[in-house]
């Protein structure tokens, strides 16, 4: 999203996965970039403390989506906990 957000472009427009435009795509992805910085840097604070997944993602996201049960847990909010917590490479 990073190399996206810096392309040297006029105008970045997105479109989503579910039909939408977003005119202005640069700012919308610094948004999400942002979040999940901060989530990251949360969710590792709250590991060091010693609390499970759910526990982090309770606190911090709350209810899982719905479509977690429906992609049998691939697309779930507990995976964006996991995947915060893994080493970067």
């Amino acid at each position: 999203m990073k190399k996206i957000a810096e392309l040297p472009t006029k105008r970045l427009i997105l479109f989503t996965a579910l039909g939408k435009i977003v005119p202005d795509g640069r700012k919308a992805l610094q948004t999400c970039i942002g979040y999940l910085e901060d989530l990251s840097q949360k969710t590792k604070s709250l590991a060091k403390k010693g609390l499970s997944v759910t526990a982090i993602r309770e606190e911090l996201i709350g209810e899982d989506t719905s479509l977690a049960p429906l992609t049998e847990g691939d697309f779930s909010a507990d995976n964006l906990i996991k995947s915060t917590l893994r080493p970067e490479k």
